[in-house]
């Protein structure tokens, strides 16, 4: 039993399983195996870990029968990578494949199918959204989920919430929180999603995506690859509560702002705050470590200034929130616990850090 295909067409969709994938200590011998079918539709490949299981494939030139087998996913990819061959040859031989492409053959141990999960049974939607806008709002707060896998599942989440007329999405890693969408909508549904290990997924999908709820359990899919993940049980942090009127509001250059934070990053060391200084017609920025700083920008104040208001701030989380914003101009919300930048349809909070 043999297949013929294009190997870089089989390149991509193995590339494209991969991004479930992963490698670690606790990774299991089912999670760096590929199960591998071929029939009359075409190639399929399929790779899981306990958080997703993802399917894909691409087409064939020939195939003599359909057939299936599970294989590790290493010398398969590390193969077509190397192949100069326009085309390869995948052949299931007893317990092992072996592909060839040009002068290259590859034998590889297959692994008993008995042990490899069904896929996953999706029942009829809940509701179902359009992926584009929300794949670019899942990347641009991807910078406020939290860096380490150990937290906790709802920490480490996306929030997509179903708004009357549209959609939202928030990250947050207790410091810091990002909210994409309808920002100001009447929340009509609420699914948590795993955000740090389905990350490196959300690449491989494009505008014509859709994300699709049932129950307790998501799917992501186009015409070539679909993903199952499971959502996370828990109760979301309730942004609201932090959403409160400004004490104080500033509209300053982003530019401007991004650049003496950049300063002050190269100056303090890791994990010290900067001092953002709310005075009189300008905002101050200032740092003391290997040098000091004091930075002098011109801002509009909404309402009356009296006094020089001092507050902390992490300069990395500043200058990745200032990224994602797209105006010329930003406008600096202080409350008594954080600093809001806000645009439509983006919302950038940081809370505030103690300063001596």
């Amino acid at each position: 039993m043999k297949v013929k295909a294009n190997r870089k067409e089989l390149l991509q969709a193995a590339e494209r399983a991969m991004k479930v994938t992963r490698k670690s200590y606790d990774t299991s011998q089912l999670e760096e195996c590929f199960l591998f079918g071929v029939d009359q539709d075409g190639i399929t490949i399929h790779a899981c870990t306990q958080v997703a299981y993802l399917k894909t494939g691409c087409g064939y030139e020939a195939a003599d029968k359909p057939f299936s087998c599970a294989f590790p996913y290493d010398q398969f990819l590390a193969t077509l990578k190397t192949a100069r061959s326009e085309t390869v040859v995948l052949e299931l031989l007893e317990h092992k494949v072996q592909l060839t492409g040009g002068r290259i053959r590859i034998q590889i141990p297959c692994m008993d199918q008995k042990a490899w999960p069904k896929e996953p049974a999706f029942g009829d939607p809940d509701y179902e959204l359009p992926a584009g806008e929300l794949l670019e709002a899942f990347l641009e707060c991807s910078h406020s989920l939290p860096a380490s896998e150990t937290v906790l599942p709802v920490l480490g989440s996306y929030c997509v919430e179903r708004t009357k007329d549209r959609w939202k999405v928030t990250s947050l890693d207790g410091k810091r929180i990002s909210i994409r969408g309808d920002i100001r909508g009447s929340v009509v549904s609420r699914n948590l999603l795993q955000g740090i290990k389905l990350a490196p997924v959300l690449g491989v999908f494009g505008e014509d995506a859709r994300l699709a709820f049932s129950g307790e359990d998501a799917m992501l899919h186009d015409g070539q690859t679909t993903v199952y993940f499971r959502t996370v049980d828990g109760n979301y942090f309730d942004v609201e509560r932090l959403l409160a009127k400004p004490v104080y509001t500033a509209a300053v250059s982003r530019a401007e702002l991004q650049e003496a934070f950049t300063l002050a990053l190269g100056i303090l060391q890791s994990g010290e705050p900067a001092r953002l200084v709310m005075d009189g017609d300008q905002v101050r920025v200032q740092a003391a470590g290997t040098a000091s700083l004091d930075c002098e920008i011109p801002a509009a104040y909404d309402g009356d200034r009296t006094r020089a208001v001092p507050i902390g701030l992490n300069p990395k989380y500043l200058l990745d929130a200032l990224k994602t914003l797209e105006g010329e101009t930003v406008r600096l919300q202080v409350s008594d616990a954080c600093v809001t930048m806000e645009e439509p349809g983006r919302l950038e909070l940081i809370c505030l850090c103690r300063i001596r």
